[in-house]
């Protein structure tokens, strides 16, 4: 089967249309049926369809689910990309505090929206210390206070204002992580032009913003997350955080110090945050908040 591009054919491939279905949020359960009655009528089209007439078809299929609009806006960006009328990608910036789910999260969206580009901070971190040494940098964001000097406490209360020691250990970190790092790598996939994303405790609030970047805050609700931190002394293979419930539960009041100072700083920047109800849900609302994104562009430059 074919699908004609300017009057080229280009052979139908199911991951493309497979990927563009994931990133409407239409449930995995329907994604394959719509693609089985796809390559039905494009058989019975003598095995080869048109590009806009493709782009009709899947609209036509997905209008039940009330999510052909959301279908035509994707197809529109990539036409964007595709006739150089726009050069920039999507990167999307996933923040919150140790043990709100970032990864995980991270991994299903890089999946949905076929993302080749994906960093974790505490990597561009662990790159950072090797070329641009702070002894705030070092170590665990919980454990960054007790190396800051009177003078970086003075510089970051000048910027933030008054907070815990817990929270400018972590500030410290954080900037030098945002401007050696991850300032430059956006920089770099900007001129690449290649979708990403990146997910980490470091990524403040409003620090990296542009038309093209959709950030997100997670907010765990308290129980939960202290829960999802706790359970991690009880996994045997990760080494480097404490191991008796004291030391644990000590780690958890500076991480949630962190969630808390993430939160209040993205409500007062319009940064989106997103409360974890269920996985499924999270996933959906992040959906719709990158899918709103790409919606602005196409509306500004189409």
């Amino acid at each position: 089967m074919w699908v004609l591009y300017d009057g080229v054919k280009t052979p139908f491939m199911d991951q493309a249309l497979r990927s563009s279905l994931a990133i409407t949020g239409l449930p995995p359960l329907y994604v394959e049926t719509i693609i089985d009655k796809v390559k039905e009528s494009i058989r019975s089209r003598g095995g080869v369809i048109d590009r806009r007439a493709l782009i009709d078809l899947v609209s036509d299929l997905l209008s039940p689910y009330g999510i052909a609009d959301r279908y035509r806006t994707w197809e529109a960006y990539r036409e964007l990309r595709r006739t150089g009328k726009y050069d920039k990608p999507i990167i999307i910036l996933l923040s919150g505090a140790s043990g709100t789910g970032k990864s995980v999260i991270a991994s299903d969206l890089v999946g949905r929206f076929a993302i080749t580009r994906i960093y974790s901070t505490d990597s561009i971190r662990q790159l950072v210390r090797l070329t641009n040494p702070k002894p705030t940098v070092m170590v665990h964001t919980w454990e960054a206070k007790d190396y800051l000097t009177e003078e970086d406490i003075q510089r970051l209360r000048e910027t933030f204002g008054e907070q815990s020691l817990d929270i400018y250990g972590y500030l410290d970190q954080s900037l030098w992580v945002l401007e050696k790092g991850v300032k430059p790598l956006v920089e770099r996939l900007n001129k690449e032009g290649a979708n990403a994303l990146l997910e980490g405790v470091h990524l403040i609030p409003g620090i990296i913003e542009g038309e093209n970047i959709v950030s997100v805050v997670l907010e765990v609700p308290y129980e939960i997350h202290r829960a999802f931190v706790l359970v991690k002394a009880r996994r045997s293979e990760l080494k480097d955080i404490g191991r008796s419930e004291e030391e644990r539960e000590q780690e958890f009041l500076s991480i949630r110090a962190v969630h808390d100072f993430l939160v209040s700083e993205a409500r007062k920047r319009g940064t989106p945050v997103v409360t974890f109800t269920s996985y499924e849900e999270t996933v959906k609302r992040i959906i719709d908040l990158i899918c709103e994104k790409v919606k602005g562009i196409v509306e500004e430059y189409l």
